[in-house]
């Protein structure tokens, strides 16, 4: 769910984007043609501005879609109507993760109930083994008895005490106990072999996450200071452009910098907010029904 829903952020952000595109190529168009009626340029400027304001709708209108998809699937994870409304909240800031790679498979460890199965499941099957190999010592079995005799004329009682130690020892059963044994075996090897698969797997996923939460945030730290020198640049350049000194295709340009560089910025913003909430999840440290119900008193 976790995913599902910083999907619509995500979402919601790269169609705010989209809509500032859609407004600064609005505001070029008209720059072009109020520079077109003084004579400045010519009537190619303009085509091309307006061509970039069409291409710029049309990512608009899918970004808008893209939207309304993460929505449904946000319902669909939560389990509403595709017709109730779902609010989603701004995180309010990017919160650090100073955490190893070691630090994050320990508490895995730790807090996966897998590896608690797991071990149960390899501690029985050990235990099936100890009893499979006890058959084949002797067994000592002892009986004991208290007889009270009691009689009314003339009146009296005797007690007799019995007792017994037999010493079991069979010799031969056509080899059941040891086919019982290596069957014992056989599922010890079995349990030891799937916990060592849900081993792998954990650490699998644990080390796909948090590589992806490292990754998203190199992305963070390189794409924020792109977004400030690609709105610099465009500032620069609209400046020229309302002067009738800057080339269509520097126009073009810098302004497919400037969409690009922000959505860079929010991809890797959300990739590092849905890696975060995915190691969480791998190291099972994200409350679900379950573990809360084990950790109420």
């Amino acid at each position: 769910m976790a995913v599902a829903y910083y999907g619509v952020l995500r979402a919601q952000a790269l169609r705010r984007t989209a809509q500032d595109a859609v407004r600064r190529a609005e505001e070029e168009l008209e720059d072009a043609r109020k520079l077109q009626r003084e004579g400045v340029i010519e009537r190619e400027t303009v085509l091309r501005s307006e061509v970039l304001r069409a291409e710029l709708r049309q990512q608009l209108h899918a970004a808008t879609q893209g939207e309304f998809v993460a929505l449904a699937e946000l319902d669909l994870a939560i389990g509403l109507r595709w017709d109730q409304p779902v609010r989603v909240v701004e995180p309010p800031g990017i919160p650090a993760f100073e955490r190893s790679l070691a630090d994050c498979l320990q508490t895995a460890i730790q807090e996966r109930r897998e590896f608690a199965v797991a071990r149960r499941s390899v501690a029985i099957a050990q235990e099936g083994t100890r009893i499979a190999r006890a058959d084949f010592a002797p067994k000592v079995v002892s009986e004991g008895s208290l007889l009270d005799f009691q009689q009314s004329s003339p009146r009296g009682h005797a007690d007799l005490a019995l007792g017994f130690i037999r010493l079991d020892w069979t010799l031969f059963e056509g080899s059941r106990r040891i086919a019982q044994t290596r069957v014992a075996d056989s599922r010890v090897r079995e349990a030891m072999a799937q916990a060592e698969s849900i081993a792998d797997t954990i650490a699998f996923q644990v080390n796909e996450a948090y590589r992806g939460l490292v990754t998203a945030r190199l992305g963070i730290e390189d794409a924020r200071p792109a977004v400030e020198q690609a709105q610099e640049n465009y500032r620069l350049v609209r400046l020229r452009a309302q002067e009738g000194n800057a080339t269509p295709t520097e126009i073009t340009d810098a302004q497919a910098s400037l969409t690009r560089a922000q959505q860079n910025y929010l991809n890797a913003t959300y990739s590092y907010f849905t890696a975060m909430a995915q190691l969480e999840y791998a190291m099972s440290v994200t409350p679900t029904p379950a573990t809360l119900a084990c950790r109420q008193p």
